[in-house]
């Protein structure tokens, strides 16, 4: 094992990765000590395909992502600390950009936890960039096959600009307090179970594009699917900018997969225009997928500044369950439904509903 103690350790690990040779000579990688990044350049490492073992210690001082894209490792018992201000990549976390699989290989973040913060300004992607491109997460911003479980994210989460200036253009970023997106890949189905979040994710995007329509969360963006269960999130989601459609939910924004024993504490709160919506406790929209045994008691404050231009759904668990939707059972909601906003004409549509 490729043992690390230093950020000089850290460096030397690097150079083997970046250099092929790794997998060659050690086994994966085993800390014996907290280390300290501040203020040390690091560059995050793509494809990494070893075992990243933590032992519960701690890296701090982070910049950048620990791990890049396509990490097919197995990444547990380690905290990341750091703070990230994106301008580059459409994909970041603070552990990896994002977990992929090759061959029998699942990239997997177990036990892990992540603190600090992420600003994403990336205004550089092309036009109509789909939800595989934008992905954001305390954690990893996108999972393709691969699992995040057990995990805590105390990230602070902050889109500050998403697409460039242009009303043609089209952006479906994927925002979430652990994960920002997961699919399928190479038959694997990705896995995000038992995370909590307690970071903030807020919208701040003031780009002027008009027609960004996020999925946002506050442990997942969107899912189409694997699993998702027993997730929890307790941090404050705020919508702070005006977009074009919102799927929007206290611990998953969109999913295409059952919503199992999942559980929001958080506040949502908006105070700008949006076109179209789908609002709710835990589940923004449901998709020909059900929801079971969950629970929302975070407040959803709409308050006088918020604008609904077409239709806007709104509900204490789920705000929109889509046709083929297989069954919604065991769901409590306790939290409160503040709507202080308004309807531009008269054709809107503003339905509210503690389920």
């Amino acid at each position: 094992m490729f043992l690390i103690g230093s950020d000089v350790d850290m460096q030397a690990f690097a150079s083997e990765v970046k250099a092929g040779t790794f997998d060659e000579k050690f086994d994966g990688v085993l800390l014996v000590s907290d280390v300290d990044m501040t203020d040390k350049a690091w560059e995050p490492l793509d494809g990494y395909k070893s075992v990243f073992e933590g032992r519960n210690y701690t890296i701090k001082g982070l910049t950048a992502p620990l791990f890049g894209e396509n990490t097919v490792a197995t990444i547990s018992n380690v905290a990341v600390e750091g703070n990230l201000v994106e301008e580059t990549n459409g994909k970041v976390g603070l552990i990896a950009r994002s977990l992929s699989v090759d061959g029998d290989l699942v990239g997997t973040i177990f036990n892990c936890s992540a603190k600090g913060s992420i600003v994403y300004k990336n205004s550089g992607l092309q036009v109509n960039a789909n939800y595989d491109l934008i992905n954001v997460g305390g954690l990893v911003g996108g999972v393709y096959g691969g699992s995040v479980s057990s995990s805590e994210s105390s990230v602070d989460v902050s889109i500050v600009t998403a697409g460039p200036e242009a009303e043609e253009n089209v952006y479906t970023p994927c925002i979430g307090g652990v994960v920002g997106y997961a699919c399928e890949r190479d038959g694997k189905l990705p896995k995000i179970a038992e995370n909590t979040n307690n970071g903030v994710v807020a919208w701040d995007d003031n780009s002027g594009s008009k027609k960004v329509t996020p999925y946002i969360g506050g442990v997942a963006g969107y899912l189409t699917a694997g699993l998702f269960s027993d997730n929890v999130n307790t941090g404050e989601l705020y919508i702070q900018e005006k977009m074009y459609d919102l799927d929007w939910g206290g611990v998953i924004g969109a999913s295409a997969v059952a919503v199992e024993r999942c559980e929001n504490k958080g506040s949502l709160t908006i105070n700008e225009e949006i076109t179209n919506a789908n609002i709710g406790g835990v589940v923004g929209k449901l998709e020909a997928a059900s929801l079971h045994n969950c629970e929302n008691s975070g407040k959803l404050l709409f308050d006088e500044k918020f604008l609904i231009k077409q239709t806007c759904n709104i509900g204490g668990v789920v705000a929109y369950a889509a046709q083929g939707t297989k069954e919604i059972h065991d769901c409590v909601n306790s939290g409160s439904i503040t709507y202080l906003g308004t309807c531009e004409f008269a054709g809107a549509d503003a339905a509210t509903g503690n389920a």
